[in-house]
């Protein structure tokens, strides 16, 4: 976690507040689902919990994109943080050979590797998970009704032919497309139609 509060801070700068976040989200995914092929493949049945996958990936979007900017290994050692950034993944893909502890290192080696193939692939995850909601199929929206006044000759005929367009809009655009205006109209018709029924 201290390496997400001192390199997460730069990282997040860089991509911004949005990406930053689908960057550790996605990172959390795809660290467990690394380890957990890995583990199926070895024939364990354990669980994973924690997010420091997501963790690696900070750290070598950090190593990558500030490169030569000097960071302290221990708090006391200075090196190049790509340097850094080598002996963490180092560290892991070591302790991941071993499989001893309760460490889920190829959780980190998967998480870097994703941290890797999102600054090599030029990724943009906020924009993705945005638009991600137009590639699920539409559900059709319920058929909107409108009052019709029992006298097509009165002057609500104005009103009601505007409710009507502005209903219309509603479902071919959504409720937020409305302006104020038609709001207000909305609201007007809505009052009138109660005080008819009383």
């Amino acid at each position: 976690m201290l390496a997400l509060w001192f390199m997460g801070r730069d990282v997040e700068q860089r991509y911004g507040k949005r990406e930053f976040l689908a960057i550790y989200l996605c990172g959390i995914v795809v660290a467990g689902l690394g380890w957990s092929l890995c583990e199926s493949l070895l024939g364990s049945q354990s669980a994973v919990i924690g997010a420091s996958g997501a963790i690696a990936a900070i750290v070598v979007l950090f190593a990558l994109n500030f490169a030569d900017r000097t960071v302290q290994f221990m708090f006391v050692i200075p090196m190049r943080a790509w340097v850094f950034g080598l002996i963490v993944v180092g560290m892991d893909a070591y302790q991941a050979t071993k499989r001893s502890g309760n460490v889920a290192y190829t959780a980190h080696l998967a998480g870097a590797a994703f941290g890797a193939a999102y600054y090599f692939g030029h990724l943009q995850l906020a924009g993705w998970l945005t638009n991600a909601k137009n590639w699920l199929p539409n559900r059709s929206r319920p058929r909107l009704r409108v009052h019709e006044p029992d006298d097509p000759e009165t002057p609500e005929d104005d009103l009601t032919q505007q409710v009507d367009d502005i209903l219309r809009k509603i479902q071919e655009k959504g409720q937020d497309s409305l302006t104020k205006s038609e709001r207000l109209l909305l609201e007007r018709a809505s009052r009138e139609f109660q005080q008819k029924r009383k």
